[in-house]
């Protein structure tokens, strides 16, 4: 009292049972934190599952098939990211391959049905040219045998201006 030390006392205790304590405290913190990691990780791995690798593994199975000459083929498009947009461009791409693909079916039969009529065409003139020609020729011989006829008609009439003469 008055700033005078009035007496002391010692005292001895264990720490054991503080120790065990603070040991259980301590291997239960531990445990909470492996247990969070676990459940973060775990939490990771079904996002990038959900959001990002099956997504993905759906626009493969698509390419796959498309590869394989299937046009019909879509890809869901389940979200405005960047997985999105490329389902979403994708199906627009299929879309528009297989239309240009009808249209170019389309195109071929069109040239073919214009082939076919061409191939008409020419052998209408072609017979018909083989037609003139063969009136040419006939025009030719009759040509030919009235040249021969004439020249033989024309030797009596040298041959007696030749002996009158």
């Amino acid at each position: 009292v008055d700033g005078r030390l009035l007496g002391a006392a010692f005292a001895e205790f264990s720490t054991a049972q503080f120790d065990e304590v603070l040991e259980y405290q301590h291997r239960l913190s531990l445990m909470r934190r492996l247990g969070t990691g676990a459940l973060l990780v775990l939490t990771i791995n079904l996002f990038l599952y959900w959001y990002v690798h099956r997504p993905v593994g759906l626009l493969l199975s698509a390419v796959n098939a498309v590869t394989e000459g299937s046009m019909t083929t879509t890809v869901p498009v389940r979200g405005q990211d960047e997985i999105g947009t490329l389902a979403s461009r994708f199906n627009i791409m299929i879309d528009r391959i297989r239309s240009t693909g009808e249209d170019n079916a389309r195109l071929f039969e069109a040239l073919q049905e214009a082939h076919r009529g061409l191939q008409v065409k020419v052998e209408e003139a072609t017979a018909e040219i083989r037609e003139k020609n063969r009136d040419l020729a006939r025009s030719n011989e009759l040509l030919s045998t009235a040249q021969r006829e004439a020249a033989r008609a024309q030797r009596p009439t040298d041959d007696l201006t030749s002996h009158l003469g």
